[in-house]
């Protein structure tokens, strides 16, 4: 099919029906070379006794290079390969989903060293479920192509997920340009990111590993803030402002924090209380610090949206008003733009 259409540059696969038939694993002689490619197998079809993982690898192998690919509401895959199936791992009050044991076996019936396909911009940050982000975190640095990664966007549910994250970092190094990170962090996994025993040594491998990107010039850093009035409010940005602190800021061009409010309580709106959150709940001056060390900056953009709820419009209000004050030095340049 893919040799009939010669001038295909962008293609978007949703809940495909895939087979296996007689052929390999994987194409030897990849035919076709795209712009961007979205898989969506939220409702995949497969027999039982096949394997999905199998398959979608066949899939990737069709392909010498995909400019831009693109995994959306991409849920779980199954191996049924293997005779064991991932299970759920405690260590250090977390849940790993995976063994390294397991990614061992099943890299050797999957030899993703094997796939040929050159992939530039890999955006894994829609609802992904749990064990195929692992995987597919896992597999990239295994591609012998990893080195042609210029663009990776990504979301942090677990540790886990940061370590094989940083790993992906670590193997592009210099040759990334631009890095997406979404915090999925609920006020639990903030205070275990910042405090918690075992917490810290495990997430940051993510941000030690940002400084290994000596390149970067494009970072945006997003996350929605639960609003609960406790100390936990502004974690999230603490949690950027650690990233930010490893990551190699001399070349990084364009900066961007997103921060979505929402409220768990809506209590009366008291403008006070809120001002003080802001102003006690970010270490401001840290920030000035971490900003004036990015002597190529040429864009600083906060942006930030609510959830319907009016004391979090307001919140919102007095978060923007804040930025502007305690960075009027990047206002000034013009560099600062802010939007909620």
């Amino acid at each position: 099919m893919l040799l009939l259409l010669p001038m295909l540059q962008d293609l978007e696969l949703r809940g495909i029906s895939m087979t296996q038939g007689e052929t390999e694993y994987l194409t030897e002689s990849p035919v076709a070379s795209i712009r961007s490619l979205i898989l969506s197998t939220g409702y995949l079809r497969t027999e039982s006794n096949q394997c999905q993982l199998g398959l979608q690898l066949r899939l990737f192998s069709l392909f010498a290079a995909i400019q831009s690919l693109k995994l959306d509401i991409y849920y779980d895959t199954e191996c049924v390969c293997l005779e064991c199936r991932p299970e759920q791992v405690q260590e250090n009050g977390f849940v790993y989903w995976c063994t390294d044991d397991y990614y061992e076996d099943l890299f050797q019936i999957h030899p993703v060293n094997k796939l040929p396909v050159k992939i530039e911009k890999l955006d894994v940050s829609e609802q992904i479920g749990d064990t195929v982000i692992a995987i597919l975190l896992k597999m990239v640095p295994q591609l012998p192509t990893v080195n042609d990664l210029t663009s990776l966007s990504f979301k942090c549910r677990y540790p886990e997920v940061s370590r094989y994250s940083a790993d992906i970092l670590r193997a592009c190094g210099p040759r990334l340009r631009e890095c997406v990170i979404e915090m999925d962090a609920d006020e639990y996994t903030a205070v275990v990111f910042l405090e918690g025993t075992g917490g810290p040594s495990e997430w940051r491998f993510l941000s030690k590993a940002l400084a290994e990107c000596t390149n970067l010039t494009t970072l945006k850093l997003t996350g929605e803030v639960e609003i609960c009035w406790s100390d936990a409010d502004m974690l999230l940005v603490a949690i950027f402002m650690v990233l930010l602190a490893d990551a190699h800021l001399s070349s990084i061009q364009h900066l961007t924090i997103q921060l979505g409010f929402w409220w768990r309580l809506v209590p009366d709106a008291d403008r006070t209380l809120m001002e003080n959150r802001v102003r006690d709940g970010v270490d401001w001056e840290e920030f000035r610090r971490i900003l004036r060390q990015c002597i190529a900056l040429k864009g600083l953009t906060v942006l930030g949206y609510v959830f319907n709820y009016t004391a979090c419009r307001l919140f919102c209000n007095e978060f923007s008003r804040i930025v502007k004050e305690e960075l009027a030095e990047w206002v000034e340049r013009k560099e600062l733009r802010v939007e909620f």
